[in-house]
């Protein structure tokens, strides 16, 4: 794996594909934008020397991190607008958004089942369809796609279906109400970082460790796994 320099420290960078991979921005609201790196340090560790992995014992020199947070402050505009905020926060997953899996979906669960046509005729073949069929629980399923005609088979299998209008509503509404919070207490001094586990074990430790727990502000991270 190469080394890519970020902020004086060495990164292992993984390249291809890399399973299970994420990564997450921080919409970090500052008290006091810092001004330099040795500002940053102070702000995000205080009087400690080193930032260390959530998950093992790798650490890293703290002035030397925060030199890589303030080299990604450089260059920025502050976010000032509730729209560019909230934006950000429905470009992923923020805590306490709407849940879209699990048992935190089952509010938005409808009174219907629904199967996507395969495309395949009465002798096996496969063609172009895709379409989406939906069929109200508890009653007679279609034999056969309404689109292509092709049959549907007994024992295919019909998923629960998600109101995504009202999920989409509701993250939405979400987004807002964190936006306009944070926007009371630092517009002007918001900006947005990002870290990925792609990086290698330092980039994951950002992503995941308490980078922005210590500031004197606030932030919001966006899960984008």
């Amino acid at each position: 794996m190469p080394d890519s320099s970020e902020g004086g420290i060495a990164i292992k960078v993984r390249l291809g594909f890399v399973a299970n991979s994420s990564s997450s921005s921080f919409i970090v609201g500052f008290k006091s934008v810092p001004k330099d790196a040795e500002e940053m340090t102070t702000a995000l560790f205080g009087d400690r020397k080193e930032f260390h992995s959530p998950y093992d014992n790798n650490h890293w020199p703290s002035d030397s991190i925060a030199a890589s947070v303030f080299t990604s402050m450089q260059g920025q505009k502050p976010l000032r607008s509730k729209k560019a905020v909230a934006a950000e926060i429905m470009s992923g997953h923020a805590e306490g958004a709407p849940e879209c899996w699990g048992h935190g979906c089952d509010q938005y669960m409808q009174d219907f089942v629904e199967y996507c046509c395969t495309g395949r005729d009465s002798a096996g073949n496969l063609h172009e369809c895709g379409r989406v069929i939906k069929c109200k629980v508890g009653a007679n399923r279609p034999t056969k796609c309404p689109n292509c005609g092709s049959p549907i088979p007994t024992r295919a299998k019909w998923e629960p279906t998600m109101d995504w209008v009202s999920y989409t509503r509701d993250c939405k509404k979400h987004a807002d109400t964190l936006a306009t919070n944070i926007l009371s207490r630092y517009k002007g001094r918001i900006y947005i970082f990002e870290y990925s586990d792609n990086d290698g074990a330092l980039g994951s430790a950002m992503e995941h460790g308490d980078l922005f727990n210590n500031i004197d502000g606030e932030f919001i991270r966006v899960s984008k796994h």
